[in-house]
């Protein structure tokens, strides 16, 4: 990745690239364990902050609800992907929580991974956003 968040590559080629090169990254892994580790341990104190934080601002912005709600929310959407219609696997807040949004059922849809994943945290969502996640 690029010092400006951008990759210099696409990725289709970097999937390709990552699979035919699968055995030299699992190589180096392996030459460099003690390495990984020493990263992973001076992290490590962060990362849990980070969910910490995060776990406190849900816990902060969560309006209750039971399974049975959840459960009817989802059979709303006939359990797909609001967006692509795919199989949903994940539960997306429409307004992210860290753009301010609640855990409530009002704003939990079901969503697919990648569809999920691709949306990440984007607020305001507009229509081209949407084209731009199913594609």
């Amino acid at each position: 990745m690029k010092d400006n968040g951008t990759y210099y590559m696409c990725k289709v080629c970097h999937r390709e690239y990552r699979a035919a090169n699968r055995h030299k990254m699992e190589a180096w892994r392996t030459a460099n364990r003690d390495r990984i580790l020493a990263y992973n341990r001076m992290y490590e104190p962060r990362m849990l902050e980070l969910v910490k934080a995060r776990q406190s601002t849900i816990k902060s912005r969560t309006v209750p609800f039971t399974v049975e709600q959840l459960t009817a929310r989802l059979s709303y959407f006939g359990n797909r992907c609001w967006i692509c219609s795919g199989e949903a696997e994940h539960l997306d807040h429409v307004k992210p929580i860290k753009s301010g949004g609640w855990h409530m059922l009002a704003n939990l849809r079901p969503a697919c991974a990648r569809c999920n994943r691709r949306k990440s945290s984007l607020w305001p969502i507009s229509e081209a956003d949407l084209q731009r996640i199913r594609q």
